[in-house]
């Protein structure tokens, strides 16, 4: 293994190590966390997502708004996620918020190092973030402890501590208004939209919503954290149920809620999973060619050198389905496509 795959794996050993010093046997699941700064899909809001209309795609069941459809994996009703029993054993089995904090601070480590996600985030703090998503998972799985509500139900409370010092500048370290201004989904996505960071970027501007390509980003390292800490396995190597269960749950997961971020990005899933297996030929060129850009490349993130020059820039849906090529109509993630079978 080269010496920067070495390296960018020990990032879920570094990873566990923080979650072994915040949670020890009598500690509570809820993860407590500052106002989050910059662009966050998940700190706010119940869902924020709903499944496609009837008209959406030419294949699967589509989505309707009267009552229940269950799925093994994912239940929607009234076109938004609701856990269900699978989805309760399932962040059970994986080990709860612990183990998916372990995840999103892999992802946010990855975000922070890729100049171009970077500059949507005012600060890149991983600790800001990746306790926020994991209770926001955990609870959108079923945690019965509602991680996410409670950790937000706290919130006023620390706004108003900001505020006060904010108005009060005699206090010690630097605070910036963010700190007070971002405190829900919409707001983290106004600020990462508003990032003064953004001025300059290729292929951003400030002000913009995010676009297709920043959505396929977003996936890319978000499911290569997933493989990382082991959450996923290797499609062509020996995986356990439980992998193939949370990667067959959480590819349609991610699937239903990135359409918050652009409306398009969710057809898209399935191929940016793919991206970072290594059990393949493709899988295994993209890790060692970004891996490598960043080894060999100290100053990558001043150059804006970001490895994705087959995703950035290629915004028009269409456009980027015909480049890929294969990607089905079929109803997913609303209906089972064959790809991800639980054994």
């Amino acid at each position: 293994m080269s010496e920067g795959a070495v390296r960018d794996r020990s990032c879920s050993r570094q990873c566990g190590a923080r979650v072994s010093l915040q949670f020890g046997p009598s500690r509570s699941h809820l993860v407590p966390t500052d106002p989050a700064m910059g662009m966050c899909a998940f700190a706010g809001q119940e869902d924020g997502a709903s499944a496609p209309s009837a008209s959406s795609g030419s294949g699967g069941k589509a989505a309707t708004s009267k009552g229940p459809r269950q799925f093994q994996v994912m239940r929607i009703e009234e076109n938004s996620h609701k856990p269900n029993e699978f989805s309760r054993k399932l962040l059970q089995q994986i080990g709860g918020v612990p183990r998916l904090l372990e995840m999103t601070t892999c992802f946010y480590t990855k975000v922070m190092a890729n100049p171009h996600l970077e500059p949507f985030f005012a600060s890149t703090e991983v600790s800001h973030h990746a306790p926020r998503l994991a209770n926001w998972v955990a609870e959108k799985m079923g945690a019965p402890e509602q991680p996410w509500t409670r950790e937000r139900a706290g919130r006023k409370r620390n706004e108003e501590t900001l505020k006060q010092q904010i108005l009060h500048p005699n206090h010690k370290g630097v605070l910036e208004l963010e700190d007070f201004l971002v405190h829900d989904r919409s707001s983290a996505h106004f600020a990462g939209w508003h990032s003064a960071k953004r001025m300059g970027c290729p292929m951003h501007k400030v002000g913009d919503h995010f676009k297709l390509d920043d959505s396929r980003v977003w996936m890319r390292l978000h499911f290569w954290a997933c493989r990382e800490v082991g959450l996923f396995g290797p499609s062509g190597g020996e995986r356990t149920k439980l992998q193939v269960d949370f990667e067959n749950f959480y590819t349609r997961f991610i699937g239903h809620f990135v359409r918050i971020y652009e409306r398009s990005a969710p057809a898209f899933a399935r191929l940016e999973c793919q991206w970072s297996d290594e059990s393949t030929p493709a899988g295994k060129a993209n890790l060692e060619r970004y891996c490598a850009l960043q080894r060999e490349t100290p100053d990558y993130m001043e150059k804006r050198l970001h490895g994705m020059d087959d995703v950035v820039g290629l915004r028009d849906p269409a456009e980027a389905r015909r480049r890929v090529g294969g990607i089905r109509d079929d109803g997913w993630p609303y209906s089972d496509d064959g790809l991800f079978v639980p054994e």
